[in-house]
């Protein structure tokens, strides 16, 4: 209501949230965009600059650094002079970008979120070798890039996985390379005619010899397994004596049939970038050593049950 001629001032202001103008609170709501969008390209363009020169791990941390920067520095900034960092406004203005996410865009605010979870608690690094469950599982992959939104896996015959990070944080991932060594199985299925203790001491000079299968290692590399073993979290798993005789290889029967038996074998590695290499020069010491006893009829293959 105007008096004496004067013009009401919330009249020629137009709607007011928290004394900011609703075309303030528009415009925050849309350099919010701005920044996250500015932030993925500085992101893209610091790694393009650092990656020849940097090791990945490092371009990589530089540049989630400098988007990070960017993304809260102008958010931060964008309130500040706009909002006058009035949090009635700010406030009302993250009850509207709420409203945008729940209709357009949730998905990618939840792998946003996730990303920078990941980046905080670091689950997971570059090169680093996982397995990530769920459905479809991906199997053993390498950690390639780790992206605000996206994580992209390399598996070992070259495909690329390319996941959102949300479904990433949701599910079990299981870190190969942080437990320093992965546990492989064979299964033998032979005639009962054949001794088993026969064919259990040939698998196990044969797994002896092989200097990729552990506890066959030496020197410094047996200071670092055994420091390994010494952790709080390998010794929680076992009440004896954690040493590197628990990574040695182990014969058992499981299965029999009318006229066969199925032997299991189990065995650690450590290099699982080689994994098939080894167990190639394995299987074919295996059947060397079974052709010189003379024994034949034993089907080999890898057991995938556990």
């Amino acid at each position: 209501m105007s008096i004496c001629g004067d013009t009401d001032p919330m009249a020629d202001n137009g709607v007011m949230i928290g004394g900011v103008p609703l075309e303030n609170v528009l415009i925050f709501i849309l350099l919010f965009f701005v920044f996250i969008f500015a932030g993925n390209l500085c992101y893209a363009l610091v790694r393009r600059a650092l990656d020849p020169v940097l090791p990945r791990g490092s371009a990589r941390f530089s540049a989630a650094l400098v988007q990070y920067a960017v993304i809260f520095t102008g958010i931060y900034f964008s309130a500040l002079v706009i909002l006058d960092f009035d949090l009635t406004a700010f406030s009302a203005s993250l009850g509207i970008l709420s409203i945008v996410v729940a209709f357009s865009s949730a998905q990618i605010i939840q792998n946003v979120l996730a990303g920078l979870l990941i980046a905080v608690n670091r689950p997971i690094r570059l090169e680093e070798w996982i397995a990530v469950g769920g459905a479809p599982e991906t199997g053993i992959v390498r950690v390639k890039d780790i992206a605000l939104t996206t994580t992209t896996l390399r598996g070992q015959n070259g495909r690329l996985v390319t996941m959102p990070n949300s479904a990433l944080l949701n599910t079990k991932i299981v870190n190969y390379t942080r437990s320093g060594f992965i546990r492989v199985r064979l299964a033998f299925i032979m005639p009962r005619t054949i001794p088993v203790e026969r064919v259990s001491a040939l698998v196990l000079a044969a797994a002896d010899r092989e200097p990729e299968i552990l506890p066959n290692v030496w020197g410094e590399q047996k200071s670092l397994f055994d420091s390994l073993l010494q952790l709080p979290s390998m010794r929680r798993l076992y009440a004896e004596t954690v040493d590197l005789s628990l990574l040695s290889p182990k014969v058992l029967v499981s299965g029999a049939g009318p006229d066969t038996l199925t032997l299991s074998i189990g065995f650690w590695i450590q290099r699982i970038d080689h994994r098939d290499e080894i167990l190639s020069s394995f299987l074919l010491a295996i059947l060397s050593s079974l052709e010189e006893e003379g024994i034949t009829g034993v089907q080999i293959r890898e057991d995938t049950s556990a």
